[in-house]
């Protein structure tokens, strides 16, 4: 029984040698294979996904997009006297901006795809 799990764990290690060795895609492929063996359907996999990697994904991004705003807005009020900190805490503004609309972006474009299979 020991010789039996040693060989498939041998195996899978192989394996995942060989997809990391010949490339990325297969590699990215066995580490969603949990997802695809629990998933039934294609609707069930999607919400898989979007449950367990794209929320916390969205929630990350967005927070550290709002914060790099935030300390825009701080930097250009406390150093007020400064131009080049003006300079500074504008352009954080204007990147925490350009970065909140692209995580709402993919956001809308994820739940439409989400609605359309009909897993949200």
């Amino acid at each position: 029984m020991a010789s039996t799990a040693y060989n498939v764990k041998y195996m899978l290690l192989w394996r995942l040698k060989n997809y990391l060795k010949y490339g990325g895609a297969g590699a990215f492929l066995f580490l969603l294979a949990p997802l695809f063996a629990r998933a039934q359907t294609l609707q069930s996999f999607v919400e898989k996904i979007y449950e367990n990697i794209f929320n916390p994904f969205v929630l990350l991004v967005g927070a550290l997009a709002l914060i790099i705003f935030l300390w825009g807005v701080i930097e250009f009020i406390a150093r007020s006297d400064s131009d080049e900190a003006v300079g500074t805490g504008k352009r954080h503004m204007v990147w925490g901006i350009i970065g909140l609309l692209i995580i709402l972006s993919v956001w809308g474009i994820m739940n439409l795809i989400c609605r359309t299979v009909g897993a949200c």
